[in-house]
């Protein structure tokens, strides 16, 4: 029985492939997002665990569903990535309720460390 979902929205390529694996074997429902409205919406149902944001493509909507999120539903766990080093984004992040900030020199390895305190 999966107990955990890990929401995704904005991930792509090797990153959303290696977290698909991780996520089947640990036994964590993946759900692959296209637009903030779905993550709002699940997370409504309040059966959402985490979701990683890679911020960067619309800066604006992201961080809006980030203060949206942790206003709403401060339980939901939310990672905000980057591949741009981007101090000021990353200080708002955090401001705005972020659960991890991973801009560079953090990034994909330290989501991985991440996962199971983020998904018990």
């Amino acid at each position: 029985m999966r107990s955990q979902e890990l929401l995704t929205l904005g991930l792509a390529g090797k990153l959303l492939e290696r977290l698909r694996e991780y996520c089947h074997d640990h036994g964590v429902w993946l759900r692959e997002l296209g637009e903030p409205p779905a993550a709002l919406a699940l997370a409504k149902r309040g059966s959402v665990g985490a979701l990683v944001l890679r911020v960067g493509r619309d800066v604006e909507a992201e961080y809006r569903l980030l203060a949206e999120l942790a206003r709403e539903h401060p339980r939901l766990r939310v990672v905000l990535l980057s591949d741009v080093r981007q101090t000021q984004l990353a200080a708002l992040g955090w401001h705005l309720g972020a659960t991890a900030v991973l801009f560079p020199p953090l990034g994909a390895p330290e989501l991985f460390d991440l996962l199971p305190r983020l998904l018990p």
